[in-house]
């Protein structure tokens, strides 16, 4: 028994535990493929102005608060109209 063991061991891999393998090789090159035009649609976008976030935020806020305001002077208005 210990014989055929050994030369099971010494077996080239069979065809289907092969297959698995090539399949992982070519999922890996399409995702490395898919990867390279990533990121050079990155690159194409170019510079990124960061202050645009911050400024962004800063009307956002002014927006909100401008517009509670405005909620605030219309309920004024209806209750003195009614």
């Amino acid at each position: 028994m210990v014989a055929k063991e050994t030369e099971r061991e010494k077996e080239p891999p069979k065809k289907e535990a092969a297959e698995p393998e090539r399949a992982q090789e070519v999922r890996k090159y399409l995702l490395k493929n898919r990867m390279r035009v990533l990121v050079r649609e990155v690159d194409s976008i170019g510079a990124v102005n960061m202050k645009a976030i911050d400024e962004f935020e800063n009307f956002r806020d002014e927006f909100e608060q401008l517009r509670t305001r405005y909620e605030e002077v219309i309920k004024e208005r209806d209750s003195i109209m009614s």
